[in-house]
């Protein structure tokens, strides 16, 4: 039986070294100073921005955005065009080369990275579920939620609706994905 699980074993112990090797990589941006991240507005200020993932391959170029806080923005462009690299930037997943951007008027790598990352959202393209209850999903970044303020999340979600096509609600099992 342990011979016919041997290549499942090598190729989860394959995974799991790559995961850790992801895990301890330094993050690829540069950080000027780790200052406390007071709570934010949402004035998001891209002032002259000059990004690209490879030399000779601009994503943008003298790029300026401003986003006042609360305002919705529609991002509308073709495969490529830097949609999904602005949120990047945002979030600091990417460094860009030139330019400034600015969170409230701050500079945003003199963050204190930990911190400007909770408190910001990311909803994926791709929804992703873990395996466990509807709940467990809307918990997952607030632990210590209430009941109640977790439904109340809950039914901000499409308007609720979904929440009445579940066999057992929110305490619903899903699956992963």
């Amino acid at each position: 039986n342990l011979s016919a699980f041997w290549a499942q074993i090598q190729s989860g112990l394959s995974a799991a070294e790559r995961a850790f090797a992801l895990i301890d990589a330094d993050p690829n941006v540069v950080q000027t100073d780790k200052r406390d991240v007071p709570p934010l507005k949402g004035l998001v200020h891209f002032d002259d921005i000059h990004f690209r993932y490879v030399e000779n391959e601009p994503i943008l170029s003298h790029f300026n955005l401003l986003i006042q806080p609360g305002e919705t923005l529609a991002l509308v462009g073709h495969t490529g065009a830097g949609k999904s690299s602005i949120a990047k930037l945002i979030a600091r997943f990417y460094e860009y080369q030139q330019g400034k951007l600015l969170i409230d008027g701050q500079d945003i790598r003199t963050f204190d990275l930990p911190q400007y990352r909770k408190q910001l959202g990311i909803v994926s393209q791709v929804p992703f579920l873990f395996s466990g209850t509807v709940a467990d999903n809307i918990r997952y970044a607030a632990p210590n939620v209430t009941d109640a303020e977790m439904l109340d999340m809950a039914r901000k979600i499409g308007e609720g609706e979904w929440l009445e096509t579940l066999p057992n609600g929110i305490q619903t099992e899903v699956g992963e994905r």
